[in-house]
């Protein structure tokens, strides 16, 4: 254990060679999973905790954020930070995830009159079609990505009886699984194209969309259907 702090985040490299650990002393640590886990760089420049972290496609930049609202992105060779190139970053990397609360392709999920506590984690789908977002009101949002407008159409799920904590799709991109905090809940969200034909019926209908133009019915039975009329960039 190379932190005497609790540990926020934890995320593999896509080629699988290395391990970031974003902990509560403000630092992130790197590791090479081929080595024993052998601590490889300590990466400092966070004036808080660490809360999220992705990795790009080539496993060569990690992105992070911190409790203080920063985002740091960072050279995984040399252990530095790159934030005088922030703007090419954002425009030229692939990222292989991502699960950061903030950057440019999620700058819209944000609802007027929230404040940076109200959002607790998102995951970009694996298609990049969609981004979902857990909140501290309990409830799960569903959005276009990337999502670059002011207050972006949404749908929203509820659930949850206290702040949802994680997040994330399944690697089929058919399901979502959220985390609650307090409650302790993991509830499982269905994504159901609307271009595939009504689903079944179960024991009662509401309307469900993805945000966009056209309204289609789903049915709600003992997991959340939610129905995606249209999948848009």
């Amino acid at each position: 254990k190379k932190s005497n702090e609790s540990l926020y985040v934890v995320r593999y490299s896509p080629n699988g060679k290395q391990v970031a650990v974003g902990s509560h002393d403000n630092h992130i640590y790197l590791f090479d999973a081929r080595a024993g886990y052998r601590l490889r760089k300590t990466m400092s420049g966070h004036s808080s905790f660490i809360t999220h972290l992705d990795w790009s496609v080539d496993s060569r930049i990690l992105q992070s954020n911190s409790g203080d609202y920063a985002i740091i992105y960072w050279d995984a060779v040399s252990g530095k930070s790159l934030q005088s190139a922030r703007d090419s970053l954002e425009s030229d990397t692939l990222w292989a995830s991502w699960t950061c609360i903030l950057g440019f392709p999620v700058m819209g999920i944000w609802q007027d009159g929230w404040d940076g506590t109200d959002v607790n984690c998102t995951h970009r789908s694996n298609n990049g079609d969609l981004v979902v977002i857990g909140t501290d009101f309990g409830e799960v949002h569903l959005l276009n990505c990337p999502c670059v407008v002011k207050s972006a159409p949404r749908r929203s799920y509820t659930g949850h009886s206290a702040h949802v904590d994680s997040i994330c799709f399944l690697c089929g991109d058919n399901m979502v699984i959220s985390a609650g905090g307090r409650d302790k809940a993991l509830l499982q969200f269905r994504v159901v194209d609307g271009s595939r034909g009504p689903v079944s019926p179960s024991q009662r209908c509401e309307t469900v969309v993805h945000p966009d133009t056209q309204v289609r019915m789903a049915w709600k039975g003992v997991k959340r259907e939610q129905r995606v009329s249209g999948k848009s960039r």
